[in-house]
C-alpha cells in the first residue's frame, strides 16, 4: 500500500484502481482501451462504474440512455437516477427511487418490495427483512438463499452455523439443500 502511494505521489501521469487505468491520456478498464474517455476528467466511482465529462461507464462499457448529470452513484454497485434505479447496467423495474436503499449482497430494498439483483423477492417484508450473510437472509415469515424463499424453513428460529451451513428448529441446510438425517439438536461444524 505504502508503495502505491509513493508511486502516485511521485507521478500523476500514472493512476491504477483495481479495474479502471489512466496512464496519461488513455484510460483503460483491465486491459482494454476505452477509446471514447476522456483522461482528464474520467474519475472511478467503484470498481465497476466510472464518468467522464460525455459518459458514464459500467465494467468498461458505455451505459446508453441514462444522463450523466442525473446519475448518482450509490453504493454496492447501485446507481439511480431521478426516475430509475439500476444495479451495474441493468434497470430496476419497479423500484421506488425515492426510498431505494441498497443493502448489500445483491439485495436492496424500497418502501413496497425486497430486490435480489433486479428481481423482486415475492412476498418479502419490507419492515422485518434482514440479512443473515452473504447467502442467507430473512423476514419474520420467511428464509431466502440468494433471494429464492427456502420452503419449510422456520425464519424464528433459522441461524447460520458458517458459510455453508444452516439450521432451524427442523432441519439442517448445506446452502439451500436439506441435509437428510441430519439433527439440528447435535448438528455442529467441524472447523479444519
Amino acid at each position: 500500500l505504502l508503495f502505491s502511494a509513493v508511486i502516485c505521489t511521485a507521478s500523476k501521469e500514472l493512476r491504477v484502481y483495481p479495474e479502471y487505468r489512466i496512464n496519461g491520456d488513455k484510460v483503460y478498464y483491465t486491459y482494454i482501451e476505452l477509446k471514447e474517455a476522456d483522461a482528464e476528467t474520467f474519475e472511478i466511482l467503484d470498481d465497476r462504474y466510472a464518468k467522464d465529462k460525455n459518459n458514464l461507464y459500467f465494467e468498461g462499457k458505455v451505459l446508453e440512455g441514462i444522463k450523466l448529470e442525473d446519475f448518482t452513484y450509490i453504493g454496492y454497485f447501485y446507481g439511480k437516477t431521478s426516475n430509475a434505479v439500476y444495479i451495474g447496467a441493468n434497470k430496476i423495474e419497479k423500484a421506488d427511487v425515492s426510498s431505494f436503499i441498497p443493502l448489500g449482497f445483491s439485495y436492496s430494498k424500497d418502501k413496497n418490495y425486497i430486490f435480489f439483483t433486479v428481481r423482486i423477492i415475492e412476498n418479502a417484508d419490507t419492515k422485518s427483512f434482514q440479512l443473515l450473510n452473504n447467502k442467507y437472509s430473512k423476514d419474520k415469515d420467511h428464509v431466502y438463499f440468494w433471494g429464492e424463499k427456502i420452503e419449510g424453513a422456520d425464519a424464528l428460529t433459522f441461524e447460520i452455523l458458517n458459510d455453508e451451513f444452516a439450521k432451524d428448529k427442523s432441519r439442517v441446510y448445506n446452502n439451500r439443500r436439506i441435509v437428510e438425517k441430519a439433527d439440528p439438536e447435535t448438528f455442529s461444524v467441524l472447523e479444519g
